[in-house]
């Protein structure tokens, strides 16, 4: 069920064609769905990241907080918080569902 929303992402397409037992191992194991619904904010700034965040459907907005640069709207087929997969790292923003 998972699987399509991690084949967006290089690494874990990657492991799906070389190692389907791992693959499917990170689907059963490591992915949950998490429905969210217009104006919920996802995380903020400050926030532990302990995941990352594959957008199916809808529009979030990510707000940066040490910047003046302007909100980036994230659609579905892509992922916000990479950082948390590699690095103890803490929300540098904040993401809100639009839709």
């Amino acid at each position: 069920i998972f699987a399509p929303a991690l084949a967006a992402h290089a690494l874990f397409a990657h492991i799906q064609r070389s190692d389907m037992e791992l693959h499917q191992s990170i689907c059963h194991e490591a992915v949950f769905e998490e429905s969210v619904a217009n104006g919920d904010e996802v995380f903020r700034t400050g926030m532990e990241a302990t995941s990352v965040y594959f957008v199916t459907d809808g529009q979030m907005s990510y707000d940066f907080a040490y910047s003046d640069s302007p909100s980036v709207a994230i659609y579905g087929g892509s992922w916000v918080a990479e950082s948390a997969l590699w690095l103890l790292w803490h929300h540098r923003g904040r993401l809100l569902v639009k839709s």
